[in-house]
């Protein structure tokens, strides 16, 4: 968790979405989490976007759209909902972010009692040359 917090628009992120976990709890669909993050975003003065859409890159072509919940900076951020494990959502993020030439995401699963337990920021490396 420290290393999440080092990067500072992490930090912002997950700060907010535990605001978002105090006032909202646990149990509402996703959406309404992914609504009220954007919201608390905007109200810390924290540019982002919601639904934005992404091409999906196949050796350097675009092959489709696909939607993140939000994007902040660079910092893509998946909204989740479930009792399961956080990484259970890692090889999803990782393929969206991958074939979307980005690096680096945050999941945010909103379904367990304790916000924190349900964060996990993804990174990984670009092989530019695939």
């Amino acid at each position: 968790m420290n290393d999440q917090l080092k990067d500072p628009i992490s930090g912002k992120v997950i700060s907010a979405a535990i605001e978002v976990h105090r006032q909202l709890g646990r149990g509402l669909d996703a959406k309404f989490y992914k609504v009220a993050l954007f919201k608390e975003m905007k109200l810390r003065s924290v540019d982002c976007m919601m639904d934005k859409e992404s091409d999906v890159l196949y050796k350097g072509d675009a092959i489709g759209k696909q939607t993140f919940d939000l994007l902040v900076d660079d910092l893509v951020v998946s909204v989740k909902n479930s009792q399961e494990t956080v990484d259970i959502f890692i090889p999803e993020i990782r393929s969206k972010i991958k074939a979307a030439n980005r690096t680096t995401a945050l999941i945010l699963n909103f379904g367990h009692s304790r916000m924190l337990d349900g964060v996990k920021r993804v990174m990984i490396k670009q092989n530019y040359g695939d």
